[in-house]
């Protein structure tokens, strides 16, 4: 987790990737304090700004399947 997350992220407010809880969500705030709030300060990186349910910049760097939005069911793990 500390290899794939930028730690120096200040949203991340000094927690380390790895010490991350995963029973909460970690509050993260913008550069200015304010709450990040989606499509009011944040944004989908995406060429339009928009969520995209088809995206030819999906396809294009994962393949032609990734150009439509999917939707799978959750895993069962049987114990």
């Amino acid at each position: 987790m500390d290899e794939a997350v930028d730690a120096s992220d200040p949203r991340l407010g000094g927690v380390r990737p790895s010490q991350l809880p995963t029973s909460q969500a970690q509050r993260m705030s913008a550069v200015d304090g304010a709450a990040m709030v989606l499509f009011e300060n944040v944004f989908p990186a995406t060429p339009s700004g928009k969520v995209e349910l088809v995206s030819d910049v999906l396809a294009k760097r994962w393949g032609a399947a990734a150009r439509i939005a999917d939707w799978r069911g959750r895993k069962r793990h049987c114990r």
